[in-house]
């Protein structure tokens, strides 16, 4: 799947090269230095290079535009040349309708998922474990009012690593409703052959004058055994204070659980019960512009990670402090 919809991105790049009309490069960087308080082993403290993004967007006619995102502090492999590749993927447009070929987003809905990884300080143990940029196709309709966007993906499984022929079959809804912004999605993700993972998303944002207030529900279950509702689940809940267009204060909690004993899932293992708290304060020296930002950020985790490759360990509490940059490179 993947070379054919290689081969239909670049044959349209290249039917519409003599149209390019804007591109617009930029580079995102972030660094911090890290200290864990209740380790004394040097693995979670230390100055970390966490980010180092190259972004590409453009327009090659008035219906086709492209995106690149490559991360230059990652390493492509002989098993995944993509795999510094965050997405390339081409859109053609109309009025109401989008369709996309290429690598991109897997669509699943909720704000911490939604959030650039750059702009994110601790995360939730699925956000660390889901692989979220996936090869597929999607098309997406958006209202004439603007409100409300549908889509409906298909892509290969963020669960298949290099099982090429596990695909994932996802429905998402963007809405704005005055105060109240959601982001809801439907996924069946196979896990093997035959075999899905459903995921039901709930996605919540309220934006309350300087004070933004984000609620998601991440629900997991096993389609293909016993389907147990309530078992494997994350909740996450965020709180985002501008005291004013320079300092924003924030607090996040969350929570993940799989009490589920079926073990399809390899986003949060069974036996899971792991918690995440914390908070810090954001600075934007730059008057005018958040391209710039300072971060002074502290959490805890606690609670039971069995997972096998990704085991982030209780008890830490680690305060962090960092810059992060973005800036445009070339745009015409």
């Amino acid at each position: 799947m993947k070379r054919v919809l290689l081969i239909c991105l670049f044959i349209a790049t290249a039917w519409s090269a003599k149209a390019q009309s804007w591109i617009d490069i930029g580079l995102g960087v972030r660094a911090d230095y890290q200290y864990d308080w209740n380790h004394d082993d040097a693995e979670d403290t230390g100055f970390r290079g966490k980010y180092l993004n190259l972004d590409v967007n453009g327009r090659i006619s008035d219906d086709f535009s492209f995106s690149l995102r490559q991360r230059l502090n990652k390493a492509p492999t002989s098993e995944n040349p993509f795999n510094a590749t965050d997405w390339i993927n081409m859109t053609y447009h109309t009025r109401r309708w989008a369709i996309t070929a290429g690598k991109m987003v897997y669509e699943m809905g909720g704000y911490e998922y939604y959030n650039a990884p750059i702009d994110i300080y601790f995360a939730s143990l699925f956000w660390n474990n889901i692989a979220c940029y996936q090869f597929g196709v999607a098309g997406a309709y958006t209202t004439q009012s603007g409100k409300h966007s549908l889509m409906a993906q298909f892509t290969q499984s963020p669960y298949a690593a290099n099982v090429e022929n596990w695909c994932s079959y996802n429905l998402s809804w963007a809405g704005s409703m005055g105060l109240w912004h959601t982001r809801y999605s439907t996924n069946f993700a196979e896990y093997a052959d035959g075999k899905f993972i459903h995921h039901i998303v709930l996605g919540n944002r309220f934006e309350l004058g300087q004070v933004v207030i984000e609620a998601d529900f991440f629900h997991r279950a096993n389609l293909s055994g016993d389907y147990a509702l309530g078992k494997n689940f994350s909740v996450v809940a965020k709180v985002v204070y501008d005291v004013s267009e320079r300092v924003s204060l924030f607090g996040k909690a969350i929570y993940d659980k799989n009490s589920d004993s079926q073990p399809y899932d390899m986003s949060v293992a069974p036996n899971t019960e792991f918690v995440r708290y914390g908070g810090g304060v954001e600075f934007f020296p730059v008057k005018g512009s958040r391209n710039v930002r300072l971060h002074l950020n502290t959490y805890y985790s606690h609670g039971d990670n069995p997972h096998p490759t990704n085991p982030i360990r209780p008890n830490g509490l680690i305060t962090d402090v960092g810059l992060t940059w973005k800036v445009s490179l070339l745009k015409r």
